[in-house]
């Protein structure tokens, strides 16, 4: 007996579907309830209850979400994501992310199956403390290679001044910054670019894992004053373009840079390249300097297609305010960003949709059941994702993690 408590203790109902079986519930306790008192013939009365609580118990059974636990180890294995029956296993072309050859398998779930779907693979959060003393700082705006377990970071000197004579009320810059590499499998970070020269910043891959894309800016300090200073006063002349770097997933190498987009050749800076899934065009922000175009009421965003580099401005899209940290959606045919265009204070989320063509349509914002709700929202959204599916792990599980004093340190290996 206890045993099959504990097993019962497993299982739970999917939030989609706590309602539905609640009022579902409900009226069929009503409808039975008036048919049992005011019919005298109870045929009808057990005729509803018999159908009707057996559809009940099958919309039950449908929307259980039990908690799998697994006995053995399952460490690099790929389980099962749903329940059913394995009716399909082929080699076929999968076009959206690796663009190649792929093992299909498809899992026919019928409706006494369970219709919940888990992750295949294990994971848990670990806390890394990713400072050394070979690296500028921790890294971010981590960039995850499609498949393999290795994260692209920046790593920055990150500085803020205040304008006081400025239509832009705040600039956001580096004094310094690099590219690095970290091995999640073994706990090691590498340095990618780490030119004296260049402010890397931003790392995007491409959706076959084969190209890391960047930006870089070319900037020499002069030595005569403290180089925060000297970032300060020459603020303006950072400009950023947009590089790449060939990877190989085999020899884990990365090979020479490429340029692909020299914006400051135009007089211009580039930052936040975003590869569409299909691999066909970057998106980017593009201003008059520095590379937190966040705050810089002059950045658009601009669409390069890469098959010839032609670049064009989303002029539908764009406002006279800043327009910047956006993504594609997984089907490359929507994309989010953040803008200042209502009240030039704060930044709001914006869809925009994507033709075939890269061309993008008329933003609108991120709906809200109350119209005025961003009026009177007193905080900025900050780069915004798509996502296919809920976050699996609670926030109280970060928390966790986080207030843990066991933080693993990274290994630094010397780039080859």
């Amino acid at each position: 007996m206890g045993r099959r408590i504990k097993k019962l203790k497993k299982i739970r109902i999917h939030r989609e579907g706590t309602d539905t079986l609640i009022y579902s519930v409900l009226a069929i306790g009503l409808v039975a309830y008036l048919l049992y008192h005011f019919v005298d013939n109870k045929i009808p009365f057990w005729s509803f209850a018999v159908i009707f609580g057996a559809a009940w118990l099958v919309v039950l059974n449908f929307y259980r979400c039990p908690i799998r636990f697994f006995e053995d180890d399952t460490e690099r294995l790929v389980v099962a994501p749903a329940d059913g029956k394995i009716v399909v296993i082929e080699e076929v072309m999968e076009n959206e992310y690796f663009h190649e050859k792929r093992l299909m398998i498809s899992i026919f779930m019928s409706l006494f199956n369970v219709h919940a779907n888990w992750f295949p693979v294990d994971g848990k959060v670990k806390k890394v403390n990713m400072k050394n003393d070979s690296i500028l700082s921790a890294g971010v705006y981590p960039a995850w290679h499609p498949w393999l377990k290795l994260i692209a970071y920046s790593t920055n000197k990150t500085m803020q001044s205040f304008h006081t004579r400025d239509i832009n009320k705040i600039e956001v810059f580096d004094s310094q910054s690099d590219l690095i590499i970290y091995d999640v499998d073994k706990n090691e970070v590498t340095n990618i670019e780490n030119d004296s020269t260049e402010f890397e910043c931003y790392p995007a891959w491409s959706p076959d894992g084969k190209w890391l894309y960047y930006v870089s800016a070319h900037f020499e300090f002069c030595d005569t004053i403290p180089h925060e200073a000297e970032c300060i006063k020459r603020s303006k002349e950072i400009k950023y373009s947009i590089y790449r770097k060939s990877f190989n997933p085999e020899t884990m190498q990365f090979g020479p840079r490429e340029m692909v987009f020299d914006a400051a050749s135009l007089g211009k800076s580039a930052t936040l390249p975003r590869i569409s899934p299909d691999g066909k065009y970057l998106l980017f922000s593009m201003g008059e300097w520095g590379c937190f175009h966040i705050w810089h009421r002059d950045a658009d965003l601009y669409m390069l297609r890469l098959a010839d580099n032609k670049v064009w401005p989303l002029t539908k899209t764009n406002s006279p305010q800043a327009e910047s940290f956006h993504n594609f959606s997984s089907n490359g045919k929507w994309i989010i960003f953040s803008s200042r265009r209502n009240d030039g204070d704060y930044t709001r989320l914006f869809f925009a949709h994507v033709d075939a063509d890269g061309n993008t349509t008329k933003a609108f914002e991120l709906p809200q059941q109350d119209p005025d709700f961003h009026r009177m929202f007193m905080k900025s959204y900050n780069i915004p994702e798509f996502m296919r599916g809920p976050v699996t792990i609670k926030p109280q599980e970060f928390a966790d993690v986080l207030r843990n004093d066991n933080i693993e340190p990274v290994k630094y290996r010397s780039k080859k």
